[in-house]
């Protein structure tokens, strides 16, 4: 695929800090949801949603993931009279992390930290791949580019591995356009706490869509995808990196099919690995704070 377009997703401008991983998340444990006084929003269960704070229609077949699902299709909670329920997407993956967001009792559990300001993260009971619920992710407006706004999940792993598989399944839902600068992330996989990253970002002025590397901090390269992932379905997304600070290579695809195809690149510093990880969930990173809804579901990382 091409190289960073000047005139393509987002410039070349990120905004303060510069890190694809930083920002002002909260443990996921111990009160990242509070349920008092939640207001649920479109596709949240009562009770679920984190509120304002301070702090595909192609599954991908390594994965197993079923066919996407926008509220229909089986309880997996319901069997037959004298039958095992069926196993869910997390008990039949392989993956070392993995969210489904179906059987647990708030929308972060089992991840390293929450991140909600000017947004929400809440359960989704409208739309998912695999029964009963996904994750819904919402910005709103804000214009204000030194207050960023962010509604998103973490899971950090302890790892010495230099190679990355995130992948996970994308509904967008909403995308209003602003006249100012605006770069928006969607999914980012990481390497040591956000140092290094490699995130699915939108332009939120011009509605394209590209693959931001970031390595020590700093913008690396912007590669633009040949066209936005469809919205109001899932799309099976995977973001493949290998890390390293000459030779490394950062490879995405949307149901099967590469729209990012980088190797001899830079996407890490010289610094050895000490963590992996995935962010999933909107979050500005340039300028003015776009209005954005997605779906998440399904999402594995796993260290190679």
């Amino acid at each position: 695929m091409g190289g960073s377009d000047a005139g393509g997703v987002g410039g070349s401008t990120m905004g303060s800090g510069g890190a694809i991983g930083a920002g002002g998340a909260r443990p996921a444990d111990g009160g990242g949801n509070k349920r008092d006084g939640s207001v649920p929003g479109k596709g949240t269960e009562a009770g679920a949603s984190v509120p304002d704070g301070d702090a595909p229609s192609s599954p991908d077949a390594r994965d197993g993931a079923p066919a996407p699902s926008d509220g229909g299709g089986f309880d997996s909670s319901v069997s037959p009279e004298g039958a095992s329920p069926p196993l869910g997407f997390c008990e039949r993956t392989k993956a070392v992390f993995c969210a489904d967001f179906d059987r647990v009792a708030l929308v972060s559990d089992g991840w390293t930290t929450i991140d909600v300001k000017n947004g929400t993260v809440s359960f989704d009971v409208e739309s998912f791949t695999s029964p009963k619920r996904g994750m819904n992710s919402r910005m709103g407006l804000a214009s204000n580019p030194q207050n960023p706004a962010s509604a998103l999940l973490t899971k950090t792993l302890t790892s010495s591995a230099t190679h990355s598989l995130g992948v996970f399944s994308l509904k967008v839902s909403h995308l209003v356009s602003t006249k100012d600068t605006s770069l928006i992330g969607v999914v980012a996989v990481t390497r040591n706490q956000g140092n290094d990253g490699v995130a699915l970002v939108v332009d939120g002025t011009t509605g394209r869509w590209g693959v931001l590397l970031s390595a020590g901090n700093a913008l690396s390269s912007l590669f633009n995808l040949p066209a936005p992932p469809p919205f109001g379905r899932f799309v099976r997304m995977s973001i493949d990196v290998v890390w390293a600070p000459k030779a490394g290579s950062a490879h995405v695809t949307i149901d099967g099919v590469t729209v990012v195809a980088q190797d001899g690149i830079v996407t890490a510093d010289e610094l050895p690995t000490s963590s992996l990880g995935i962010s999933a969930g909107l979050r500005s990173l340039a300028g003015n704070t776009a209005e954005a809804e997605i779906s998440l579901d399904d999402v594995t990382l796993d260290p190679k």
